[in-house]
């Protein structure tokens, strides 16, 4: 992508947003739109292959791009994590699968960007980075519904318990230098989605209602990136450009 964000305190508040609004959005077009935890999946890969076709054709640069490709990815994962209860797949297999595959994923992408250094706090992000992205949203999304509905977390408790986790891996992360190491990185990722699904499954099932609450945290993930994300001018490159002249 041309335009990427700094891995800095208002990038990990707008994952948290879009965690949200992400397990919102795959909930609604499962139950509200009637697609099932599966038959959506082929429009969101639809509307993901767009975003990079029309991102690597525009002259239009934004950060706009990467937003929009983390919400999809993340309303997939839902979906996906969802669906594991289609097949009778329990906790105790399906989290430990989804760990392993996100550790796997991780040291690939980590060997991938070796000789790729980190420069001005923009992570290298490539197509490891986005399987990555949905492998931690699927873990996240597993992890959320298991303390909230089998561990008795409830769902205000799953979005404390994991939000205290990863505001706990951020101060130790900005400490000791951490941040942008793959598997520390991951493992703040998956802390966001686990609560973020917490948050989501509270506003949209306990409070508002799925329809108005998957609007209203869209709304407040739209204004909150438009505020903390302008739009840059044509000639803006991100540092991974940058580095290739």
């Amino acid at each position: 992508m041309k335009l990427l964000p700094k891995i800095e305190t208002k990038y990990w508040v707008s994952l948290f947003v879009a965690s949200v609004f992400g397990a919102d959005l795959g909930d609604f077009i499962s139950d509200y739109l009637h697609l099932g935890n599966f038959n959506g999946l082929p429009f969101l890969a639809a509307f993901l292959a767009l975003i990079f076709i029309v991102e690597e054709n525009s002259r239009w640069h934004s950060y706009a791009f990467f937003w929009a490709t983390v919400i999809v990815i993340r309303a997939a994962a839902t979906n996906i994590g969802d669906g594991f209860h289609s097949f009778n797949i329990s906790f105790a297999v399906s989290i430990p699968l989804l760990a392993f595959l996100l550790l796997l994923a991780t040291i690939r992408y980590q060997a991938a960007n070796r000789n790729k250094p980190v420069q001005d706090n923009i992570i290298n992000v490539d197509a490891f980075y986005w399987v990555c992205m949905i492998l931690a949203g699927t873990l996240g999304t597993l992890i959320g519904d298991c303390s909230s509905f089998v561990l008795g977390f409830g769902t205000l408790g799953t979005t404390a318990v994991y939000g205290a986790g990863f505001c706990l891996m951020l101060f130790l992360g900005y400490k000791c230098d951490l941040l942008l190491q793959p598997f520390y990185y991951w493992g703040i990722v998956a802390l966001i989605r686990s609560s973020g699904t917490g948050a989501g499954d509270f506003l949209s099932h306990e409070v508002f209602g799925l329809p108005l609450g998957t609007a209203i945290t869209g709304l407040v993930f739209v204004l909150w990136t438009a505020f903390c994300y302008r739009i840059q001018p044509d000639t803006a490159l991100n540092s991974m450009t940058q580095r290739e002249k």
